[in-house]
C-alpha cells in the first residue's frame, strides 16, 4: 500500500503511514519528511488508535524521508491507526491517521467429517466475502494433496479407496487434515484445517486363495484310516497393503494354526475342513473343503491250530507222518477297490534252522470277513516235531 501523509506547511514537515496486510497481521511503517529543515532536530512520537505508545529523541535531518518506526498486531476487521510527530524545540506537531481492514479467512466445514471411502464428502467454504476464493488440500498418513483451487462456496471430494486404504494397513480407519486457504484476488488472506475420518469399506477383507488337501504319507490308495496323513495347505492374501497376521484351520473338530498343518487321520468318513485367516487389520475370511477317509484296518483275530494223522487211516496219531493245520482270520471292511491279500504257510521240522515256506496263496481277492483254511502237512518224520507259522499280507502291511 502507498503512504498516507499528514503534515503542516511549517517548515514543509509532515508524517507518514505505510500499511501492509498478510493474513491477520497488519504491519505499519510511520515516516517523516521536512523539505525545509536542514539541521538535525530531535522529534517525538506518539502512537494511538489501533496500536499505542510513544518513541522519543528522534534524530531527524531533511529534506530527507526517514523510516522512524515499524509496528505490528493481529486482528480482524477495521481499526484507525494515528501517528502524531512533534518537534518540541521548533513547536512542530503533525499527525496522521490510516484505517486498515483485515479480513478473515475462511473457515471450512466438512459434511460428513466421518465416512467410509468411496463416499463423499462436501467441503464447504463459509466464505466471509463474495471476492474470496480458495485452494482445498488434505493430508492423510504419507498422502499429501491439492484437491481444488479457486473453489468458491463448495466442493464434493470423493476419497478413492485403494489410494487411501493403502496408506493405513494396519487399521480400519485413520484421521487426516483438510486445509483451506483464502485467497482475495492474488493475496493470501489466510489459512485454516479441519480434521477429517476416513474408514476402510468392511468389504475390504483378505482372501482365501487356496485350500489344498493332501496325503501327506504319499499312500498310494488313497486317504485311509490311520495309515494317511491329511494335509491342509492354505494360499490367503491381503488387501490393500494388509498382511496376513493368522490362519486357523479346524479338520473336523481339531484346530491348528498355521497356514501348513498336518493331522493322523484317524477316523473314518466325510471329514469337514474350514479355514479363517485373519489380516493386519482384524478383518477376516473363511472357507470350507473336506476329506474323505476310506475305512482301513490290518488283518486280525489270528487263530491255529495243528494235530498229526495217521496218514493211513487219517486219524489223530501223536507218530503220525502228516498232520492237519487249521487256520482262521479276520480281513476287516477297506475302502480300496481292487485290493489282494496273501496267505504263506511256514513250517520247521526239529532239525531245520529257519522257517521253510510250505504253502503260499498269492493276490486273492480281497473279500472282508472272518476266513478259514485246512491244509495237510505230508512227510512229517516220526521221530521230529513240526511247527506251523502262517502269515496273512496286504500291499500296506
Amino acid at each position: 500500500m502507498a503512504i498516507t501523509w499528514g503534515g503542516s506547511t511549517s517548515y514543509g514537515l509532515k508524517v507518514g503511514i505505510e500499511p501492509s496486510v498478510s493474513g491477520t497481521t497488519a504491519t505499519m511503517k510511520v515516516y517523516v519528511y521536512s523539505s525545509q529543515i536542514v539541521s538535525t532536530n530531535y522529534g517525538e512520537l506518539y502512537l494511538s488508535g489501533g496500536w499505542s505508545g510513544s518513541k522519543g529523541s528522534i534524530s531527524f535531518t531533511g529534506p530527507t524521508t526517514k523510516l522512524i518506526h515499524t509496528g505490528s498486531t493481529s486482528y480482524v476487521g477495521t481499526k484507525t491507526f494515528t501517528a502524531v510527530f512533534k518537534i518540541p524545540s521548533l513547536g512542530l506537531s503533525v499527525s496522521v491517521s490510516k484505517e486498515v481492514t483485515v479480513q478473515s479467512a475462511s473457515d471450512p466445514t466438512l459434511s460428513p467429517n466421518t465416512i467410509t471411502l468411496g463416499d463423499s464428502i462436501t467441503v464447504s467454504t463459509n466464505r466471509k466475502s463474495t471476492s474470496y476464493t480458495h485452494t482445498i488440500a488434505i493430508s492423510f498418513g504419507s498422502i499429501s494433496q491439492t484437491l481444488a483451487t479457486g473453489v468458491a462456496t463448495s466442493y464434493v471430494w470423493t476419497p478413492d479407496v485403494a489410494t487411501f486404504s493403502k496408506v493405513i494397513p494396519n487399521a480400519t480407519s485413520g484421521t487426516g487434515k483438510l486445509t483451506l486457504t483464502t485467497k482475495s484476488g492474488s493475496t493470501t488472506v489466510g489459512s485454516s484445517s479441519t480434521n477429517f475420518v476416513l474408514k476402510v469399506p468392511s468389504s475390504a477383507t483378505p482372501s482365501i486363495n487356496s485350500i489344498f488337501v493332501s496325503d501327506s504319507s504319499n499312500n498310494p490308495y488313497g486317504m485311509l484310516k490311520s495309515m494317511s496323513t491329511i494335509h491342509v495347505e492354505v494360499s490367503s492374501s491381503g488387501i490393500y497393503n494388509s498382511t496376513i497376521s493368522s490362519t486357523k484351520v479346524v479338520i473336523g473338530s481339531i484346530s491348528f494354526s498355521g497356514s501348513s498343518v498336518s493331522t493322523p487321520a484317524d477316523v473314518e468318513g466325510i471329514i469337514p475342513i474350514s479355514v479363517t485367516v485373519t489380516d493386519s487389520r482384524g478383518r477376516t475370511a473363511t472357507g470350507t473343503s473336506s476329506v474323505t477317509v476310506l475305512p482301513y484296518a490290518d488283518p486280525t483275530n489270528f487263530y491255529g491250530e495243528v494235530s498229526r494223522l495217521n496218514s493211513t487211516t487219517g486219524i489223530i496219531d501223536p507218530f503220525g507222518t502228516s498232520g492237519k493245520v487249521e487256520l482262521s482270520f479276520l480281513l476287516p471292511e477297506v475302502g480300496i477297490s481292487d485290493y489282494t491279500y496273501t496267505v504263506q504257510i511256514y513250517k520247521m521240522l526239529t532239525t531245520d534252522t529257519d522257517w521253510v515256506l510250505y504253502d503260499e496263496d498269492v493276490d486273492l481277492p480281497y473279500e472282508s470277513g472272518q476266513k478259514n483254511y485246512n491244509i495237510t502237512i505230508n512227510n512229517i518224520p516220526k521221530d521230529q516235531s513240526v511247527g506251523v507259522r502262517f502269515m496273512v499280507l496286504t500291499p500296506l502291511t
